[in-house]
Formats: C-alpha cells, structure tokens, sequence
C-alpha cells in the first residue's frame, strides 16, 4: 500500500494527480518560467487550482518552495543557453531576461545556488572544456 503525505491527504488522488500533469505542461512545455512576472497566483490560475494546492505539490513533487522550483527551472534554461555555441554571443543580462529573470542580481544569486559557479566562470569552464559541460554540479 503507498503511503500517503501528510499533505496530500485532503487531496483526491485524482485530482492531486491532474495538477501534477498540468503543472508539467505549463512549466515543461508552454515555459511559463520564463515569464518575469510570474507568480504562485498566476501559475495556480493558469492550472485550475488554488495556491494551496499548488505550493502542497510543487513541495511534495519537487520537494521545495515556489520559488526555488522557479529558479531551478530558469537556471537550466540558462545553462542551456550558455552551453549551446549559437547563443555565444549573448551577453548575461541578455541571458538573464530571457531566462524570466528581472535583474542580474537575482539571476547570479540563484546561478551560483545551483552551478556553484557564477554565471561567467561557468560559461568560460564550459567553453573551455566542452566534452565536460554536464559535469558541472550543484557543489552544496
């Protein structure tokens, strides 16, 4: 028998499991990461749900906040950027705003968090040794 969350427990399995999904689809496939505006509210609204149920998922599914989910997500939108030779020429503020990053001191804050490194030195790292731009990890 599965054990159930403590959190998931007011939740039909049902419908616990099409907010998943639906979270899935506006994050995975129509990018709603990458809007800088975007917030819990307007995410649970896009998905047909409340911000309860979403923040009890995103922490259950993903295990973290709303917002380091959104970090994650527009980081590896960043390193896909920076490792893909055709964007070499992006600046890193250009590369802050297209990931749906405001400023570029959010975005280093939250680069460093997950790369370890800060933004340039990861791109010069990665340039440097392109047979290695995956093994750069999370260092904490």
């Amino acid at each position: 028998m599965e054990e159930k969350s403590k959190y998931s427990k007011a939740l039909p399995k049902e419908l616990y499991r099409k907010i998943q999904i639906d979270l899935e689809i506006a994050m995975n496939i129509k990018k709603m990461y990458l809007r800088q505006d975007l917030t819990m509210h307007q995410l649970a609204k896009e998905i047909n749900t409340n911000t309860s149920y979403l923040s009890r998922i995103i922490r259950e599914t993903y295990r973290s906040n709303f917002t380091t989910y959104l970090n994650s997500l527009r980081i590896i939108e960043a390193k896909k950027i920076i490792t893909n030779p055709g964007f070499e020429n992006y600046t890193i503020t250009e590369i802050f705003k297209k990931c749906g990053y405001k400023n570029k001191s959010t975005f280093y804050k939250a680069f460093k968090y997950f790369t370890g490194l800060e933004p340039d030195n990861y791109r010069k790292n990665v340039m440097g040794n392109p047979t290695n731009n995956k093994s750069i990890t999370n260092k904490k």
